[in-house]
Parts: C-alpha cells; structure tokens; sequence
C-alpha cells in the first residue's frame, strides 16, 4: 500500500455509466470510420455525441459534433470498408482513461464522470488537441469552462 493514500484501483471500474458510456460510444465513432483502434480523438466524438456538461462546454466553446467528425476524419482518415469485429483502445487513449482518474483523485472525487475524461483529453498534449485547436479552443479555455459549470454527469 502508498504511504500517500489507499490502494489505488483499476481506473475503469471507477467510471460512472456516462463515463462508460462515453469510451462506447468513442468505439462506436472508431467503427464507423473503420478503425480497430480506439484513438483520442474518438473519445473526443464520444464526449460530444453523449451530451451532457463536456458536450455543453465543447459546444458553448465552439466545437459542434459534425464539424469534429470532418476533422478528426480528415486526422485520422477512412479505413478500409470491412466489417471491423472489435474495437481497442489505443495507448493513447489508455492513457485517457488513467488520467481520467487522476482528474477525479485531483478533485478529492472517487467517481471518474465524463467531466474528468474532457479534462484528461485536454492534459494529454497532441491526443485530441489538433482537432481542437482547429476550432480555436485550448486546454485552458476548457478547464476554465468546466470549473464554472455545475457538476453532476
């Protein structure tokens, strides 16, 4: 055991449903552009299409949903038109998932919300940035929104 705190757990299972409902819907991005890794930028899309505070905060701040789509397709590309079984996480977007919980650690929170992913998808510099740095939105115009909004995905 830390002397600095308790055990930590494995971060999914800190994931509330809308959390988990988020990397899904990630994998379901990646699966329409025929992808079988799930990267950064999909969990981006997620983040968007399952509504919610992030989705509110990305919007209020200027990223809509189809437009980040064209984006991140035109980062990432079409895959070959296959029928893509199964979807994983990329190691970038593992790395997504454990900052996630760090976010919710930071904020004295055992509970990883999609909150807490948004803000993970903006620490990890060159994961979802390029896309919205493309809309002209930083990391810190992102924090800054989410501290202000109310709490509770």
């Amino acid at each position: 055991m830390r002397e600095d705190s308790k055990p930590r757990r494995r971060p999914m299972s800190r994931f509330n449903d809308r959390a988990k409902r988020v990397l899904g819907m990630a994998g379901s991005e990646a699966t329409r552009l025929h992808r079988d890794i799930v990267e950064p930028e999909h969990v981006l899309l997620g983040l968007l299409t399952c509504g919610g505070i992030p989705a509110k905060v990305l919007e209020d701040s200027g990223v809509k949903l189809e437009e980040a789509r064209r984006a991140v397709e035109a980062m990432t590309g079409h895959g070959d038109k296959v029928e893509v079984p199964s979807v994983a996480p990329a190691p970038g977007t593992w790395t997504i998932i454990e900052l996630a919980a760090d976010e919710a650690d930071l904020a004295g929170e055992e509970i990883v919300r999609p909150e807490h992913v948004l803000l993970a998808l903006v620490r990890q510099p060159g994961s979802a940035t390029p896309v919205l740095d493309s809309f002209g939105v930083s990391g810190d115009l992102i924090r800054q929104r989410l501290a202000s909004a109310p709490s509770g995905s």
